[in-house]
């Protein structure tokens, strides 16, 4: 993706005063946010190992995702689910972030949707059982996200974020049968209740108790909305985020000057709506600029790599298959932060 012009699927739109605060939200400054210094840790197993699982692509207008864009600018977006083991006390944890993309129907017409072979027969392809996955973390449940539940049996409990829908509501969002959801644990995370604290620019929640894996609160993108911070090794430390679709395009978090997110008519999306009112792919945009500018903060750090959902720098930068095993290194940091980001 360029940004050589000024184009937008709704420049001839009349700009109603309902648009007026949509159109005036702007990229917020990464130093307006206080950052906690990463906890480093000594003990060699205070850490895990990231594996990133590609589930298909999608393929839709860049305008939809960025602003300005190119005129008739398309992007080609990867899917990525994660993979996170640990060793503790004696037993083998498995997190599965994300289910990634399956073939679902979509009702608009924005998208083009090419689905790889579940996560599920991705894990059985590379020796992981999908009935060994300890905990489900659903980063959240848009249909790029929620893969297939039925194919991981019922005694693998899913974890979700704060304000996310829960029981029947949470089936028809992952397009499953109500018992697919409700015969298993399914735990939410509540911002009153549960133990947070500050990690860097974000509320996390310290999943194993020893750093090694955090569970971040970002809001903004949709209800429950959440990301992992990943401590993959203790010396030299090196950290991974998984942050979903805190943004849709590496340039809103890696490139400057940066760019905005991308507005288009309601109708877009649904044929039902206002042609005159703008939307955007966040539930709550102006929340959403900030959690891009703390991501954008968190990856100033020089031994943090944040990786979104649909990054293709990303996928152009890791070796190929639908299964890869990262080494976790501040090497491969450093490596991955030198990555080409130009034409995204």
């Amino acid at each position: 993706m360029t940004s050589t012009s000024l184009h937008s699927s709704v420049d001839s739109d009349p700009i109603s005063e309902s648009n007026a605060h949509l159109l005036s939200l702007e990229p917020v400054d990464p130093a307006e946010f206080s950052f906690i210094p990463l906890p480093e840790s000594q003990d060699a197993t205070a850490v895990c190992r990231l594996s990133l699982i590609r589930t298909g692509s999608l393929e839709l207008p860049a305008s939809v995702l960025i602003s300005p864009t190119e005129a008739g600018a398309v992007a080609n977006l990867p899917a990525f689910t994660f993979l996170v083991e640990k060793d503790l006390n004696g037993k083998k944890e498995k997190l599965l972030f994300d289910l990634g993309l399956r073939d679902v129907s979509c009702d608009a017409s924005l998208w083009k949707v090419q689905a790889n072979a579940g996560v599920a027969q991705i894990l059985v392809e590379n020796n992981v059982d999908p009935s060994s996955i300890s905990t489900i973390v659903l980063g959240h449940a848009h249909f790029d996200h929620i893969g297939d539940l039925s194919h991981f049996p019922s005694n693998v409990p899913m974890l979700v974020g704060p304000e996310s829908p829960l029981g029947e509501q949470l089936a028809r969002l992952m397009d499953v049968a109500d018992d697919v959801v409700t015969s298993r644990a399914v735990r939410r995370l509540e911002r009153e209740t549960d133990s947070w604290e500050q990690i860097g620019t974000f509320q996390g929640l310290d999943y194993f108790g020893d750093g090694s894996c955090w569970i971040l609160d970002v809001p903004g993108h949709t209800a429950g909305h959440i990301a992992m911070l990943v401590r993959t090794s203790a010396d030299p430390p090196a950290y991974y985020v998984l942050a979903s679709d805190t943004a849709h395009a590496p340039c809103l978090i890696f490139q400057a000057p940066q760019l905005k997110i991308g507005l288009f008519p309601e109708t877009d999306l649904n044929p039902h709506g206002n042609p005159r009112k703008l939307t955007c792919m966040h539930d709550d945009p102006e929340e959403s600029y900030k959690s891009i500018a703390k991501m954008r903060r968190m990856d100033m750090e020089a031994n943090v790599q944040v990786l979104l959902a649909h990054d293709l720098s990303i996928d152009r930068a890791v070796p190929a298959g639908d299964f890869v095993a990262l080494l976790g290194t501040l090497e491969e940091i450093k490596g991955l932060k030198s990555r080409d980001l130009t034409d995204l």
